[in-house]
């Protein structure tokens, strides 16, 4: 399994905010822990679930919570060998499908196909393709 760092989801922030802000440690931290499990961290769908559906409700920062979490959790899901296949103009709605606690793991697992990635890459390397790519949902959830 890969994780995210709190360095990692601090480099998201900044590469979505374009600017350093204050923000609780103990919010990111807690709000950054949620993609694992207790007991054994095996299930990755399950804890890419509670990232996406929980992390912005922590609201660690002043500002792009929602874009971080989006970012952040589809960047674990990627790490983890699983590829997102919602369209980009439906990448809201389903964000905030994954908000509900009751169907969340199900709007995963009903959107991801397991891949494998040719090389390792890096979490900047993937967050770097998932910021471009969704550039224009993650500049809609900044307003």
């Amino acid at each position: 399994m890969h994780y995210l760092t709190v360095q990692d989801i601090l480099w998201i922030h900044l590469q979505i905010a374009k600017k350093q802000e204050p923000f609780s440690f103990a919010q990111l931290e807690e709000a950054t822990n949620y993609q694992y499990s207790y007991g054994k961290s095996k299930d990755v769908l399950d804890q890419a679930a509670r990232l996406l559906g929980n992390f912005a409700t922590k609201a660690p920062f002043g500002s792009a919570n929602k874009a971080v979490a989006l970012v952040a959790g589809i960047a674990f899901l990627e790490l983890n060998g699983y590829e997102l296949h919602s369209r980009e103009k439906d990448l809201i709605g389903w964000l905030d499908k994954c908000a509900d606690k009751a169907t969340a793991l199900q709007t995963v697992t009903a959107s991801v196909s397991k891949t494998t990635h040719e090389h390792e890459v890096t979490t900047r390397e993937i967050a770097k393709e998932i910021l471009n790519h969704h550039a224009t949902t993650i500049q809609k959830l900044m307003s």
